[in-house]
């Protein structure tokens, strides 16, 4: 009985969550200029310059010289007047229809936000370079990382969407009753069980960005690193 309920709970949230996201896709597919910012910023990778990240790796680093580098530059994959516009519009429409008070608004409001940062951290982890950014250019024979081209921008976003329904699925923090608090947990472990499964075979890849030079040369750093502290 508990797991039915879940089940269906899950599904309208899933079923709300897919059509504020869609709705989301079709602002970026009617606007062109959108979608080249949204090609732009997969390019640019979030990290320093070579020249600051050996700054910032030195050991004789004065308070002075660290407040002397600039912050890393960073621009969220999807503008965030997307959102503002968007909660706009809803608000003018949607939410009228549906009567709801200045509280219920603003939950809403609370809700949306929390879906549309998870979708641009997501979009984050696909940038070039991902969320550790790209290696020093000494490290890959100062070789131009290759793009992501205009197609793949599609399949990122649509693949981004996917994975913040998968969240959804997962059921973190949601509360239960004490009859069904046994059985919410086991599926909670499944649907963890799956996730990292499915996490361990997309990570499996990404060893295939370290050669063997560059892994020696890490850990020749990191010992001297030890034997000097």
């Amino acid at each position: 009985m508990a797991k039915r309920l879940f089940s269906s709970k899950n599904t309208r949230k899933s079923l709300e969550i897919s059509k504020y996201l869609s709705q989301i896709f079709m602002m970026i597919n009617e606007s062109p200029d959108e979608q080249m910012d949204i090609y732009m910023r997969l390019n640019t990778p979030v990290v320093h310059s070579d020249l600051q990240r050996l700054l910032l790796s030195s050991p004789r680093l004065t308070s002075e010289d660290l407040e002397s580098v600039p912050g890393m530059p960073y621009e969220s994959v999807l503008n965030i007047h997307l959102y503002i516009k968007l909660e706009e519009e809803l608000r003018d429409t949607e939410y009228q229809v549906r009567g709801l008070t200045p509280s219920d608004i603003e939950r809403e409001h609370i809700f949306h936000k929390l879906l549309f940062d998870s979708l641009n951290e997501n979009l984050d982890y696909s940038r070039v370079g991902g969320m550790k950014g790209l290696s020093p250019a000494f490290f890959s024979s100062f070789r131009t990382p290759r793009k992501i081209t205009g197609e793949e921008c599609g399949r990122i976003l649509e693949d981004c969407k996917r994975q913040v329904l998968d969240w959804n699925g997962e059921r973190n923090g949601m509360l239960a009753g004490e009859d069904s608090n046994m059985e919410l947990e086991s599926i909670k472990e499944e649907i963890l069980l799956r996730h990292l499964r499915s996490y361990v075979e997309q990570m499996e890849d990404k060893w295939s960005e370290y050669s063997d030079e560059m892994v020696e040369v890490v850990l020749g750093i990191a010992e001297e690193c030890g034997t000097t502290l």
